[in-house]
């Protein structure tokens, strides 16, 4: 498991960079394995199943863990469930964000990651990123946050005020 350094120059950069890297997993056979492990109790067709089945388990299993001081690390979904099999699952806001995209879009979601800042001035600022789903899976008509690291949270919950970014897979 290698990494890489980006030099990224503005934050929605660094989204969309995010953003790839979810999008190389979603067909791995470790991810999609994944995701239909988890989400093996759902009825087919079970939308609301598969968000709280996958959302539930990434916030059970993937244990918050901050980024070294100097780097901000995109782990890729696939070797993050592989640290998590060998008892070493943890990671920050956007290794869980990517990891619920994958998995999920492995799935057939249409899946975005959305960074979060504080207060109005939509210049930057953003501190936080989580995933959302386009729900139903099937045309889409509203947004649904998922983020598996605000304790007190659940599926659709988003942070208060504030501004946002959303890159959307492709």
């Amino acid at each position: 498991m290698r990494s890489r350094t980006f030099e990224l120059a503005t934050q929605q950069g660094a989204l969309e960079q995010l953003a790839q890297v979810a999008a190389k997993d979603v067909t791995s056979p470790v991810v999609i394995g994944f995701a239909r492990k988890i989400t093996n109790a759902c009825d087919s067709r079970d939308d609301q199943c598969e968000l709280d089945a996958v959302y539930d388990w990434v916030k059970s299993n993937i244990r918050y863990v901050s980024d070294p001081r100097s780097t901000d690390l995109f782990m890729q979904p696939a070797n993050l469930l592989k640290m998590y099999e060998k008892g070493a699952g943890g990671g920050d806001c956007d290794d869980h964000a990517s990891l619920i995209v994958a998995l999920l879009a492995s799935l057939g979601w249409h899946m975005g990651l959305r960074a979060w800042g504080r207060g109005k001035n939509q210049n930057g600022d953003y501190v936080h990123v989580y995933a959302v789903a386009g729900y139903p899976k099937k045309n889409p008509t509203e947004d649904v946050g998922l983020d598996t690291t605000v304790e007190d949270a659940s599926v659709g919950w988003e942070p208060p005020g504030g501004h946002v970014l959303t890159a959307w897979l492709e």
